[in-house]
């Protein structure tokens, strides 16, 4: 059964308690969250900011999703960085947001952060197995985690910048390591996003739904309705969210707004 999600860093300002109620009262089973949003410091979050978030969720009935935006805080982290401290560094912060998601009930971490994963001079056979070894031994090691890599367009990223290379990589990686279908994203591959999700659909494990303007979906660019025909017919089983990146309406009416689309278009 596919599920709706909300992508949190656009309603960072509203009091979490009254984003979960909104997310609730218009249909959406849970929530993707950005950590910078909901802990002051993510690789020390307190039991008092874990208990807000939890309460939050629990009393309004949302489940927690997952994490995504994993790097862009604090600056500077490089997955691939000459500095041997610093590339340690950022991939302990993966591996400190794996321990947080199982801890707050999550299973997805969504890997971005295209900045943050730019190989520059590291060869990209090197970069693709190296990236294989890392993700499958967080994967071994946290086996409740999902790690959905995201193709990113050459303009945000230099590496996997397509499904074709993400599934390449996933054939290196365990079981625990898949990708990420966005829509906005994938509208600067050269196919179209049917023959993405026909041809793609064993590996993708998430789904981020937005226009190509980055606004929620509304049915007025997308075909919303074919893709939910083609993952209904694919089986898929995973989240759907709504990952937004500015607001025409109001919070409380892009929710709502979206809630109505997403109905019409069977997600």
């Amino acid at each position: 059964m596919i599920q709706r999600a909300f992508c949190n860093e656009l309603f960072s300002s509203l009091p979490f308690p009254r984003f979960c109620d909104m997310l609730a009262s218009n249909g959406f089973h849970g929530t993707e969250l950005d950590p910078a949003t909901c802990f002051e410091q993510v690789d020390s979050a307190t039991p008092r900011e874990l208990t807000r978030v939890r309460n939050a969720l629990n009393s309004a009935g949302i489940t927690f999703v997952g994490f995504h935006w994993l790097l862009r805080h604090p600056p500077g982290l490089s997955l691939f960085a000459e500095n041997q401290e610093l590339r340690d560094r950022s991939w302990r912060r993966l591996d400190h947001l794996s321990a947080l998601c199982l801890e707050l009930g999550g299973a997805v971490l969504v890997i971005g952060s295209g900045p943050q994963r730019r190989i520059n001079s590291t060869p990209l056979q090197d970069a693709v197995h190296y990236t294989a070894d890392r993700l499958s031994q967080l994967g071994e090691k946290y086996p409740g985690v999902r790690y959905c890599v995201e193709p990113l367009p050459p303009g945000r990223t230099d590496f996997l910048t397509s499904l074709e290379q993400v599934s390449e990589l996933l054939q290196l990686c365990s079981g625990s390591v898949g990708a990420v279908f966005d829509f906005r994203n994938a509208s600067s591959e050269e196919r179209t996003h049917h023959e993405l999700l026909h041809r793609y659909m064993s590996c993708i494990r998430h789904v981020h739904l937005n226009e190509l303007d980055g606004c929620a979906p509304t049915g007025r660019g997308m075909n919303f309705r074919t893709a939910a025909d083609l993952l209904h017919r694919g089986d898929y089983s995973g989240w759907v969210s709504v990952e937004p990146f500015h607001l025409v309406d109001s919070m409380a009416e892009t929710v709502a707004g979206t809630a109505r689309y997403l109905d019409e278009a069977g997600l």
